[in-house]
């Protein structure tokens, strides 16, 4: 005997129709309880109203949201409407098509050929699908009409009534109940629906259909016992391929498989196969062995039907469900890993001492290193979304030398000094580079800028080309003081000898041989330092002396150039100052080369010089002062540099200051020289109360 197909529909919503049987079979009047089950019809049709008319038990009419000229038309027993309950009571079909514009279906109410009264629906009208599903829910009311006369199968119906009652305490327990609960629970309901000895649960693999796991029953409402299995050829298969419910009654059928459609200990002689399908996977095979009732009952069936449907909605659901715990789990913990880059970037990108944002086309700031918000006087979270020229310049349009827009359009890194200005004639060398972010074939969306402070660099630059210059100088000084000593040994010796054989109260000659041996001193001097520039000699003879008296010497050995210019001197030596450590010819050559320096920027009458002394925080201190003629501000960068020089031509070398610098930083000392054009220069030394080797 062949296994009988018996087809799976698709139920409507088995809560919806729970309810309704539930609230039909309660003991209230059966008017209350027509309008309660039409009221949980209603909700999910919103924009339809709907009617019960009943010829019998007893004529009743009842409406929910449908024009009040119905039930007028009733009434007076004219109209369409009359005439249209009439010829769906005489054809005991559904009429779909209606002239009134307001009438969308009159469906009739009746079981097992007994018509009961009609369903009414407002417009508009339905389509074949919509037809099924509303005949799906009338169903309930005219089986408990049928009951109601005493014609319906009462045990049956009991049936029916118990599996949407365990529905609704499914829906009611579901979630506090695991995976295997809510089975064996559905299991347990189909094997007392069929009135079965026992029942069987085969749970496919949805990675390998092939493999599957066959849990069974037993007597109560939880599994007995559990087997892995392969799913060979059996009915159980067959049911899964054809996608439709097979039974079978004859136990030595070739389908049968001893351990996939049978139990060890149950003879099979009547077994149930119904696939658990989804749209488009199976989920495994629900088994009834050897039911009592006739699963070709249209009630029992469809009771079958809402069960089967029912658990494989939950099985979906619950798998759904899962999953997304799975993926939940799996999106937090790649969450988790994100946030952790995140916080390893983000610390990494506040570390770079170097200042770094990134920045829309619209010139918004999208990201920023703390070291740059720091500059600004913000946190980041401050600065974001914000103009990078307004937050970071205080500008209220794009800076002038801004490279940004080329690399936008062009898509290339760009770099550009800045110079920047600080409070206390301080500076910083900025040097800004823009790097494109971009997507692959598109123009940069967004752009880098790094801002590194240089300045240090740039110091370094300008040392190393001023050491290539002393040693430039050096080689040219090289050959010329051999040149020059010579003469200049010969000039002081021979003065001295002069000093010697004349007499003495030949005042005005010796003042002459005076300034020729000073002169010749000063000669050599020049010449010391100029090798001095480029070799470090051990020349420097550290000892204890007086700042003050340094100066007054140095200012006595150009008194004479002093008078003879006309160049007032004032002094403000503090005298309570201690012994300085250091290089008496030396120190005694800068405060010349200073003073000369003061005397020839005099351009003017009236010139004055004004030297000053302090001592303060273990710093001795020394300023020259003069009204002269001042220097550019584009040459005051230059001014240290060997042989340049502003004085006309044949009145300086550009050596002095070269010397000057290199003698204070023998001393670890420094210089800063301020000078404004017209107004005179303003030269500070420091050196620092420090012993000497």
């Amino acid at each position: 005997m062949q296994p009988e197909h018996l087809s799976v529909e698709t139920s409507v919503g088995w809560e919806k129709i729970a309810k309704v049987y539930q609230a039909l079979s309660s003991p209230a009047p059966l008017k209350n309880r027509l309008s309660q089950a039409l009221n949980l019809l209603l909700p999910d049709q919103q924009e339809r109203g709907a009617a019960i008319w009943l010829a019998s038990p007893e004529q009743i009419w009842i409406g929910g949201h449908c024009p009040p000229s119905w039930e007028q038309q009733l009434h007076l027993q004219s109209g369409v409407l009359p005439f249209l309950i009439q010829k769906a009571m005489r054809s005991r079909e559904a009429i779909l098509q209606s002239p009134n514009h307001d009438i969308g279906a009159v469906l009739p109410i009746q079981w097992e050929g007994e018509m009961f009264g009609v369903f009414i629906l407002t417009a508009p009208p339905l389509n074949e699908r919509d037809v099924a599903l509303w005949k799906e829910q009338i169903e309930p009311f005219a089986r408990v009409l049928a009951n109601e006369h005493g014609q319906g199968p009462a045990e049956a119906d009991r049936l029916v009534l118990e599996v949407h009652q365990f529905l609704n305490e499914i829906h009611l327990n579901s979630s506090v109940w695991d995976f295997q609960q809510v089975t064996a629970q559905f299991t347990a309901a189909a094997r007392n629906l069929m009135n079965a000895d026992d029942a069987a649960l085969i749970l496919t693999d949805h990675v390998n259909p092939g493999l599957a796991i066959k849990r069974r029953l037993g007597v109560g409402r939880a599994w007995s016992g559990q087997i892995s299995l392969r799913l060979e050829e059996s009915l159980t298969r067959r049911a899964l391929e054809s996608r439709q419910i097979l039974q079978s009654k004859d136990n030595g059928h070739m389908a049968f498989h001893p351990e996939i459609d049978r139990l060890p200990d149950l003879p099979v002689e009547n077994l149930i196969c119904a696939p658990l399908l989804a749209e488009n996977m199976s989920l495994g095979v629900l088994q009834i062995i050897n039911p009592q009732h006739d699963l070709r009952n249209p009630l029992i069936h469809s009771a079958f039907l809402v069960l089967i449907n029912s658990l494989t909605t939950w099985m979906i659901k619950e798998q759904q469900a899962t999953r997304l715990k799975i993926t939940s789990a799996e999106m937090e913990a790649r969450l988790w890993e994100i946030t952790k880059s995140r916080n390893t970037l983000r610390t990494l990108f506040d570390s770079i001492p170097s200042s770094i944002y990134i920045i829309d086309r619209s010139y918004r700031i999208v990201a920023i290193n703390l070291p740059r918000s720091q500059r600004a006087r913000s946190e980041p979270r401050q600065l974001v979304g914000k103009k990078c020229y307004e937050a970071l310049y205080n500008r209220s349009e794009i800076c002038p030398d801004c490279r940004v827009l080329e690399t936008f359009t062009q898509a290339v890194s760009t770099t550009r000094p800045v110079h920047e200005w600080l409070e206390g004639d301080r500076f910083i060398d900025w040097e800004i580079t823009t790097y494109p972010i971009q997507e692959k074939n598109n123009l940069p969306h967004q752009v880098i800028v790094f801002e590194q402070d240089v300045t240090e660099k740039r110091s370094l630059e300008a040392n190393l080309i001023q050491s290539e210059k002393m040693a430039a100088v050096g080689q040219l000084a090289a050959g010329i003081a051999h040149e020059i000593n010579n003469p200049l040994a010969a000039i002081i010796a021979n003065t001295q000898l002069l000093k010697r054989e004349l007499l003495s109260d030949s005042a005005d000659f010796m003042e002459t041989l005076q300034l020729i041996e000073t002169a010749g001193l000063r000669a050599a001097n020049v010449v010391s330092g100029l090798l001095g520039i480029s070799r470090k000699e051990n020349k420097y003879e550290f000892e204890p002396l007086s700042l003050n008296e340094s100066v007054r010497s140095a200012l006595a050995l150009v008194h004479h150039d002093l008078v003879r210019r006309s160049i007032e001197v004032v002094t403000d030596l503090q005298e309570d100052m201690p012994s300085l450590i250091a290089s008496k010819n030396h120190l005694q050559s800068i405060w010349i080369n200073l003073l000369v320096n003061s005397m020839d920027a005099m351009d003017k009458e009236n010139g004055r010089i004004v030297i000053t002394t302090r001592y303060a925080e273990r710093n001795f201190i020394v300023t020259f002062e003069d009204n002269g003629k001042g220097i550019p501000q584009e040459y005051l960068s230059r001014i240290f540099e060997p042989f340049f020089t502003t004085k006309a031509a044949g009145r300086g070398t550009g050596l002095g200051l070269a010397i000057t610098q290199r003698v204070i930083k023998e001393h670890q000392g420094e210089i800063r020289i301020e000078s404004q054009l017209g107004q005179g220069v303003k030269i500070t030394i420091t050196l620092p109360d420090i012993p000497r080797g």
